[in-house]
């Protein structure tokens, strides 16, 4: 796999945890109004650097997949399908395992929630999500070939600002916003854009320069960070403005860069293990709420956000190992394992 791709996968599947661990404190200060304190501030900047996290994963997804060899439809879809229905509906039943048995779900619930509203958990919705994308891929690709990678790319850029106008004016017009839909199966449409402009970009040629990324990144966090306390969550939405801007940027960076064999090499043996950190990670966030590891930021202190990020990280990929092992003797049968992360 390409060096920048394994290397924004492993930084992604770290800020993603980020997200989650600065998520609850940031959430918890909005339900106690201290809007503006120094925690809220603390907490917003977390968030609001981390937004990126989703649109890159859909991003590489598209540049990986929309190629000409993926334009049979059967075999891709019912090969890439496995791929993500597999870990979904296990991982579905630990969660809704554990909230059945620790936080009273009911059976009938649960069953809703696998089944109507594709929230077995919060963060599993990017499966749902990502099967509308595998469907899609061999017509995307078959445009790919016919029509070339720039109308691929003006198809995402034209479906992105579609989608871009959504979050913005959903105090106007809740209705047209996306994510209220309850079927699952149209979550995949606001992300389209990024999944073509993920292809579009894995081959632009032209270069843009480091340092212009640079200086438009920061002014798009200082202006997620400040427009977060006068317009609330709109600059959270993965399908905002300024979120849009920062992952392509990122993506943009990191393809132009130059990484050496090292971190090449890391990164390499540490890509693969970024879905299983990404699947066990609100697990263990939701062990270790109340212990001495509290993921809430309850004071204004840096560290601790950092701390619980490290530890979640270091946690998930420690498990992530133990499921890659590539077989499990199970009464003397051998399972493979590597298929659930």
């Amino acid at each position: 796999m390409i060096t920048y791709i394994n290397i924004l996968r492993v930084l992604a599947g770290i800020f993603v945890v980020l997200l989650h661990v600065s998520g609850d404190g940031f959430d918890l200060d909005l339900e106690t109004y201290n809007k503006g304190s120094m925690n809220w501030w603390v907490t917003n900047a977390y968030n609001s650097i981390t937004r990126w996290t989703v649109p890159i994963f859909v991003m590489m997804g598209g540049a990986l997949a929309i190629r000409p060899k993926n334009q049979r439809m059967t075999n891709y879809i019912l090969k890439r399908s496995k791929r993500v229905l597999v870990p979904l509906l296990f991982w579905a039943l630990i969660y809704l395992g554990y909230r059945i048995g620790f936080n009273g779900l009911s059976i009938d619930r649960a069953f809703y929630q696998f089944f109507i509203s594709g929230k077995p958990f919060y963060h599993l919705w990017y499966f749902y999500m990502l099967l509308g994308l595998t469907i899609l891929t061999p017509v995307l690709s078959l445009i790919r070939e016919k029509y070339g990678e720039w109308f691929v790319g003006l198809v995402g850029l034209v479906l992105l600002i579609l989608f871009l106008t959504v979050p913005a004016s959903h105090d106007v017009f809740p209705l047209v916003r996306v994510e209220s839909v309850p079927a699952y199966l149209v979550w995949f449409m606001p992300y389209l854009g990024y999944y073509c402009l993920g292809s579009y970009f894995a081959n632009m040629k032209n270069r843009i320069k480091p340092m212009l990324i640079v200086l438009l990144l920061l002014i798009l966090w200082t202006v997620t960070i400040i427009g977060v306390y006068y317009a609330d969550r709109i600059f959270h939405s993965y399908l905002a403005w300024n979120t849009a801007g920062i992952s392509i940027l990122i993506f943009v960076l990191f393809k132009q860069m130059n990484f050496a064999s090292g971190i090449s090499k890391i990164s390499t043996k540490l890509a693969p293990l970024t879905l299983g950190v990404y699947l066990m990670h609100p697990l263990l966030l939701e062990l270790l709420k109340g212990h001495r590891y509290n993921n809430r930021l309850d004071k204004p202190h840096i560290g601790n956000s950092n701390d619980h990020t490290l530890l979640l990280v270091d946690l998930s990929i420690i498990h992530a190992i133990i499921l890659k092992t590539q077989t499990a003797v199970t009464g003397g049968c051998i399972a493979k394992l590597s298929r659930l992360v």
